[in-house]
């Protein structure tokens, strides 16, 4: 049973990943540089803004509360950034940080079910606290 769970859980995965928006982050010029944040601001209403927000932001209001033994979204609703998500994982393409610049398509199966099963501990770290990681998918002004 647990098997079928953990190819549900891949399946969906992929499909997500697959429907889902491609990275488009650009560490040089600032994510989506190519929009018109401008006009996008002059449509807003007078008690609308945009909030400038980053990995930064993600990473300091949103990591603690998943450092804890029991997280819970309610500490999460209210954090400046509005970044917060429900799971920590779904900050990255297809909920897996390994960097991919394709949504991780080119991975096998069975490198995908490996890691899975045994994230490797010393690349994990690295890859969720790497703000220029190709598979980080949070939206940023």
């Amino acid at each position: 049973m647990a098997y079928f769970a953990v190819a549900a859980r891949f399946l969906l995965l992929t499909a997500v990943g697959i429907t889902g928006n491609p990275s488009t982050a650009d560490a040089v010029s600032g994510w989506r540089s190519d929009l018109d944040w401008a006009a996008l601001t002059s449509k807003l209403s007078s008690s609308a803004s945009l909030i400038d927000t980053s990995y930064d932001n993600y990473k300091d209001e949103c990591g603690p509360e998943f450092s804890q033994p029991s997280p819970t979204n309610h500490a999460l609703i209210d954090q400046p950034s509005g970044m917060c998500l429900p799971h920590l994982m779904l900050g990255w393409e297809m909920s897996w940080p390994r960097p991919s610049e394709n949504g991780h398509l080119n991975q096998i199966y069975d490198q995908i079910f490996e890691e899975l099963s045994n994230p490797p501990v010393a690349d994990f770290q690295r890859w969720t606290s790497d703000p220029t990681n190709p598979s980080l998918n949070l939206p940023s002004k």
